[in-house]
């Protein structure tokens, strides 16, 4: 643009032309910048001219690009001459398609491309970031101004844009967006710049302030929506903190969040065997859908990857459970998951791979096995493991050619060596043909528990087909059958641990509690003892398998308060006293009482007749137990029964259909008090009479191992102290040596007493250093892995005895500590992993009974939940609190928001996984195509495994919280109802507030910080019941004597117990978008070089060179636009109106042309 002859003199025209000439001959010539300190100084010392308009003439003098020569330019120029930052800056502007023009006919020009725009503004980034710039607090408040004018500028520019574009809904062009992130680093770099907050906080007006943070509000919310890192949310953070607002800030825990970068994402063997660990370690937790959401959120569509990892992990789970001793039972399950669980996985995931995917991947893993981890010299028990691995890896290969998930030839030759011989062929299974002939012959359940057994890739469809036989002989009331099945089942109580891989317990109980609820009693009926056996048989098994894992009600099922299991289960050890008996049931006790100790003439007992079960359905009877048991002892204590008669009495109670009677019995021994009652020898001889009992028939002695089972760790324990009471007893070690080989018959995740003991005199912190010790030994493996293949010595039971102990909050401080520690020394990624598997390892409370508590969807019936807060409750709290959060260390607060960003990533629930089933038999996978099918909310999906999974059950009680707590959305930061914070402890006061944007990788070097991956990068963070419950302890009867019941036996007494239980809900709310209200924006720009006394429209005497504002009505190039439609001139109303100067429109030279290269044109965008 040629300047105007009425407003510029010779002297500064002959001055522009000779900058204007030096230039042009520099970069034609290639000059490097350190050659031209001299003659920039001369030149500058005898021709001044306006520091905007030298920056200029240097934009339109380089080549055709961004030419690297205008950055050394531009830094030589600041060094030898007195322009300052602010001048390149507001010539940036004035000449970049965000300036409005002086006339719409100058339009002609080519506007600056986006990267040429980028270029420059990094060079200024790269100053400020430095400490180089700015050098006066002059340059800081003019630098500053032209930021805004730069900002609102930029904004105005794409919001017309924007209102322009046909659906309102525009894609930004990158090379915007990349332009638009780096002026906002720029003002994050001013903003944390010390010399810059002095100066904002000693002489900025209020108003000034309030207008700079309008624009960098108004630009954050610009670019957040496009931008994927946390520019945006860092610019509006610095915004509403001091010096530029004052009093207390306030921030959301999405604000906090969001200025806290991801370190890299690590998918790992390590992750995957930790998780398969805890799923294993108790109750198999390993259903479908949740493993199938698991992997899906952790691989995403690294299919490889995922089946390479889970196959490798699963194999270092079962070589961990060697390594440490575990029980053949416990090894039965691993070697179980790997090779009929871990194929059926495979086959069901493969349906969605490209064709060879899963053999290819199963070939890796196979490559990377190691079958031979243990010293084979060192004994015989490390040999038998290797032999163990080695059959493992040859029952898997078999399973996946079973499954068709490859060829032998393809297996056997990563293996290096020949296929072995099986004979005879396996045939694969199909769940439907299994569970009819089942239903036509229920012997042939015994068949087929056998082969459960058997490491053949069939124990799915044979789990499937049992739990439907279940569920058809309850519909059918089939009784008979139903007994022969759970007896069948409960004496072999281990093969739960295999047919729970494949469904929840619910599926399997839910019809036997039903039917046992349901139970009719016929009176007239002929016979009493075979229903009575039947009862027994099926009670058995539900109470054996509840005690086997310690299942809660919950996980059986949703039953009345009423109905006979859960008033069993409350009131299992409980004795009533007979007075408190209601009439029925004083009938029904005087009949038991006469039947199993009425004798005749000779002393003889008659008998259970059947009077005296016609009189009594089973469910009462099994409800009187414990009354029976205090009644008989009380009775036997005052005389008026005999001992040998009381024996007598007892052995009924060994008969198969009364055999469970046993477990209640015995329940109320372990709670009864030894001390105060006199009775310790009559209760010692009934104990000699029921577990060493002189003769027992075979059905029955299978089903009393079952019951010494679940009595033995309590009752054993209750006979210690009795030992240690009266040392000089001889007859209670023999019982305890009875009980010892039962003691260990749980899986229930508990640990043992030696354990717990072991653990908690561990030094340096006791079960504290077991979490931290535990979390840095797998970092350690992680980093090891392909080098030492025997896995790192890991329990899951160690966290269960940690959260129990010490309290999940305990608990992830100490993880939080460790994952902060292993970041500063690089290891921040691999203890992320480990970190986010341990917190979102499967629970052993049902999915549905959890999302019904937590988050409330059956209002009605809402199922009880575990007292205690669980990991992801903790994290979701201490997410929560956002004054909380900044009074932490910067350290700690990023490894919380991290860990707490990816459990929820790792928590989402796929909005509908895509998984072609081309490879299996839906049958066989206990999937319909009715199952299949999706209605609303009430979808129900029908997994692999057999159960019936409703999708709305997986952790949405944390993902739905964490949605405020770790959104990158930053629309809420305005939200009226964001919580305010109590900064007491002033921390932001002074100059505390600072985002560096210098600093090295955490992940690598040292292991600092980044600053740009700080979350306050500079901040200084110095801010001034007894459900069915065996454990041995003292009843609330313990204290008082017996009352002997003088109706029955000629006296009275007993007891009854309360019960209570209570839930919490921590939830956060959602938070509400803010509305974006479009306004209209002028701006005005300035030099920046004024002296602070201007009004707008005024000029300093140097910058007469610069073209002034052209009051013509004519309207903008298609390059600029005004925001205001009925805009008359291109003059801008002032912008932060601190220390005007005057505008500086559009800065041309002398000459019209320019060099610099085409860009795409906006209306094109």
């Amino acid at each position: 643009m040629e300047p105007s002859s009425s407003t510029t003199s010779a002297p500064a025209i002959h001055a522009v032309d000779q900058w204007t000439t030096l230039m042009k001959t520099c970069f034609g010539h290639r000059i490097r910048a350190k050659q031209l300190g001299k003659p920039f100084s001369e030149l500058w010392s005898t021709t001044p001219i306006p520091g905007p308009l030298l920056a200029s003439i240097i934009f339109r003098s380089g080549a055709s690009g961004v030419d690297p020569l205008i950055s050394e330019y531009l830094e030589q120029i600041l060094r030898v001459t007195t322009i300052d930052t602010s001048n390149i800056l507001v010539a940036l502007l004035a000449n970049s398609r965000y300036a409005l023009k002086k006339k719409a006919g100058s339009g002609s020009d080519t506007p600056m491309s986006h990267a040429f725009f980028e270029h420059v503004l990094s060079l200024l980034v790269r100053l400020v970031a430095a400490g180089e710039r700015p050098k006066t607090a002059r340059e800081a408040r003019s630098v500053v101004r032209a930021l805004g004018e730069c900002l609102t500028a930029c904004r105005a520019h794409e919001m017309v844009l924007l209102m322009q574009s046909v659906d309102g809904m525009q894609s930004p062009d990158p090379q915007v967006v990349t332009s638009f992130e780096t002026l906002a680093t720029l003002a994050i770099a001013l903003l944390n710049n010390p010399t810059v907050k002095v100066d904002i906080s000693d002489a900025w007006p209020q108003s000034s302030k309030e207008k700079l943070a309008s624009a960098c509000n108004d630009f954050a919310e610009l670019i957040t929506p496009w931008s994927h890192s946390q520019i945006g949310a860092r610019l509006q953070m610095l915004a509403k903190a001091p010096p530029i607002t004052t009093g207390k800030p306030e921030f959301s825990t999405a604000e906090i969040a969001s200025a806290v970068n991801d370190l890299p994402i690590v998918n790992s063997r390590v992750g995957l065997y930790a998780y398969l660990n805890a799923a294993l370690c108790a109750r198999p937790l390993t259903d479908d859908m949740s493993l199938f959401n698991y992997l899906h959120a952790k691989y995403q569509n690294d299919t490889q990857s995922l089946v390479s990892d889970l196959t490798i992990a699963s194999f270092d789970v079962l070589a961990n459970a060697l390594q440490q001793r575990r029980s053949p039972n416990h090894i039965l399950c691993y070697r179980s998951f790997i090779a009929n669980k871990l194929p059926m996985l495979i086959a069901t995931l493969s349906g969605s791979f490209p064709p060879m995917t899963a053999q290819i991947a199963i070939q890796m893993a196979l490559g990377r096995i190691d079958v031979h981890p243990f010293p084979p010299l060192s004994s015989d028990d490390d040999k038998t493991n290797n032999e163990t691995l080695k059959k493992s890896r040859q029952e898997f290969v078999q399973a996946c050619i079973l499954f068709q998930l490859g060829n032998e030839q393809a297996f056997y030759s990563v293996m290096g060596e020949p296929p072995a011989p099986v004979s005879p062929r396996v045939i694969r299974y199909n769940r439907q043909s299994l569970a009819q002939q089942c239903f036509a012959n229920v012997h042939r359940v015994e068949e087929l528990a056998r082969e459960l057994e058997s490491m053949n890739g069939n124990a799915g469809a044979i789990s499937g087909a049992l739990v439907d036989t279940v569920q058809h002989f309850y519909s059918s009331k089939d009784t008979m059958s139903l007994r022969t099945l759970c007896n069948i089942l409960s004496r072999r109580l281990p093969l739960m641990d295999v047919i729970f891989q494949y469904s929840q317990p619910a599926d399997l109980l839910s019809p036997l509690c039903s039917l046992l609820n349901e139970w009719t009693h016929d009176e007239d009926q002929s016979e009493f003892q075979p229903p009575y056996e039947e009862f027994a048989s099926v009670l058995l098994l539900i109470l054996a398998t509840m005690h086997r894992y310690e299942l809660t009600e919950s996980e059986i099922g949703s039953f009345a308060s009423d109905s006979f299991i859960i008033k069993l289960l409350n009131n299992f050890s409980t004795s009533m006293s007979v007075s408190a008996l209601d009439d029925d049931q004083h009938k029904q006790f005087t009949k038991w009482v006469q039947g199993l100790y009425a004798t005749d003439e000779q002393g003889e007992t008659s008998g259970i007749s059947d009077e005296t079960m016609s009189h009594c359905p089973p469910q009462s009877f099994y409800l009187l137990v414990p009354t029976l048991f205090e009644q008989s002892v009380q009775a036997c204590k005052l005389l008026v029964l005999n001992m040998n008669t009381l024996k007598g009495g007892l052995e009924f109670l060994l008969e198969p259909f009364l055999l469970p009677s046993l477990i209640g019995g015995l329940s109320w021994v372990t709670k009864h008090s030894w001390e105060d009652h006199g009775d310790t020898e009559i209760l010692l001889q009934m104990l000699r009479k029921l577990l060493q009992p002189d003769s027992i028939s075979g059905d029955a002695q299978a089903m009393h191992q079952t019951i010494l089972g679940m009595i033995a760790r309590p009752l054993a324990m209750s006979l210690q102290a009795l030992q240690r009471r009266q040392p000089k007893r001889k007859d209670v070690v023999p019982l305890i040596d009875v009980l010892g080989p039962y003691v260990e018959s749980q899986r229930s995740g508990k640990c043992s007493a030696a354990e717990i003991n072991e653990w908690s005199t561990t030094a340096d912190g006791g079960l504290r250093a077991v979490v931290r010790n535990t979390i840095r030994g797998l970092v350690r493996w992680s980093s090891q892995a392909s080098i030492n293949s025997l896995p790192y010595n890991y329990t899951h039971r160690n966290m269960i005895a940690a959260l129990e102990i010490l309290g999940a909050d305990e608990v992830l401080a100490v993880m939080l500590d460790e994952l902060k520690s292993q970041t500063l020394s690089g290891s921040g990624s691999a203890a992320l992993e480990i970190a986010t598997t341990i917190v979102c390892a499967p629970l052993p409370v049902p999915a549905l009974s959890q999302a019904n508590a937590l988050m409330q969807f059956d209002q009605s019936a809402p199922a009880p939940v575990n007292q205690r807060r669980t990991l992801r409750q903790a994290l979701q709290a201490q997410l929560g609190e956002p004054k909380a959060l900044l009074s932490m260390g910067t350290e700690r607060v990023e490894a919380l928001v991290r860990l707490g960003r990816r459990v929820e990533a790792q928590l989402v629930i796929p909005p509908q996984m895509s998984m072609p089933m081309t490879n299996l038999d839906l049958h066989d996978m206990s999937m319909t195509s009715a199952d299949m099918q999706m209605a609303g909310a009430d979808i129900q999906i029908t997994s692999a495994d057999g159960s019936t999974t409703d999708p709305t059950t997986a952790d949405q009680d944390f993902t739905a919280a964490m949605d405020q707590s770790l959104s990158m959305d930053t629309s809420n930061v305005n939200d009226p109802n964001a919580m305010s914070l109590d900064l007491s402890n002033n921390l932001f006061s002074g100059q505390d507030m600072s985002f560096d944007l210098t600093g090295a990788s955490q992940q690598h070097g040292n292991g600092q910080m980044s600053n740009e991956d700080d979350i306050f990068a500079g901040l200084e963070m110095d801010l001034g019941g007894d459900d069915f419950d065996f454990s041995y302890g003292e009843s609330e009867s313990s204290n008082n004597s017996l009352r002997f019941d003088k109706d029955v036996w000629g006296g009275a007494g007993g007891q009854e117990m309360s019960h209570q239980r209570f839930a919490e809900l921590l939830a956060l709310t959602e938070p509400t978008e803010s509305d974006k209200n479009f306004t209209t924006y002028s701006m005005y720009i300035g030099d920046g070089t004024g002296d602070g006394n201007d009004e707008p429209g005024q000029t300093d005497e140097h910058e007469q060179v610069a073209s002034t504002c052209d009051t013509s009505s004519e309207q903008p190039d298609n390059d600029t636009h005004s925001v205001s439609s009925d805009s008359q001139c291109d003059e801008y109303d002032p912008g932060l109106g601190l220390d005007p100067d005057q505008p500086v429109q559009s800065i041309e030279s002398s000459e019209n042309t320019t060099d610099q290269p085409e860009a795409q044109d906006d209306t094109e965008r």
